[in-house]
């Protein structure tokens, strides 16, 4: 009776298809993540653009039909017109200076990471210095040329008043 299964196995077996070569071949090398220092450095050239009056080099951060929440705006922004134009207005404030709060980077796949931040900007609009703490959560998207640009923002500004100045962890140009 061993025998008789011992000779069906080998039949079996016989039978069985030769592997493929793709089998063989070596796995597709995987997608290199983006780390969460380069997903934060990459969002921060927007403010550092928006503090050079840049508002060409910072919107060009953004897909043209990203989706932004704006602070300045009771509308969704979805076209890269209505992007240009709100930049073009936060930038008569007169922002001298952005103040990185706190800052945290998500990366969820190789394509998409999520960076959150809380940052005071120093604005000196209408002649008198004056600062505001606000709340941004900007979602990057790997775009098929590699680039990588923000597809999503939401922007609010702090939802109670900052009587105490907040820790600074970096600075916008930095200091």
């Amino acid at each position: 009776m061993r025998y008789l299964i011992l000779m069906a196995g080998l039949s079996l077996a016989a039978c069985s298809p030769a592997p493929s070569e793709t089998a063989n071949a070596p796995a597709p090398a995987a997608t290199p993540m983006i780390s969460e220092a380069d997903a934060i450095a990459m969002l921060n050239k927007v403010p550092a653009a928006l503090i050079a009056g840049d508002v060409e080099g910072a919107v060009g951060l953004f897909t043209p039909n990203a989706v932004l929440v704006d602070m300045s705006s009771n509308d969704l922004i979805t076209t890269k017109e209505a992007n240009l134009a709100a930049t073009s207005e936060f930038l008569k404030a007169g922002v001298s200076k952005l103040l990185v709060n706190s800052q945290t980077a998500q990366v969820l796949d190789a394509d998409t990471a999520v960076v959150t931040s809380i940052m005071t900007g120093e604005m000196s609009g209408g002649g008198t210095p004056s600062q505001m703490t606000f709340r941004v959560t900007d979602v990057l998207e790997k775009q098929a040329d590699g680039k990588w640009l923000i597809v999503n923002e939401h922007a609010s500004q702090a939802p109670q008043p900052v009587t105490e100045p907040l820790p600074v962890i970096g600075t916008i140009p930095p200091q």
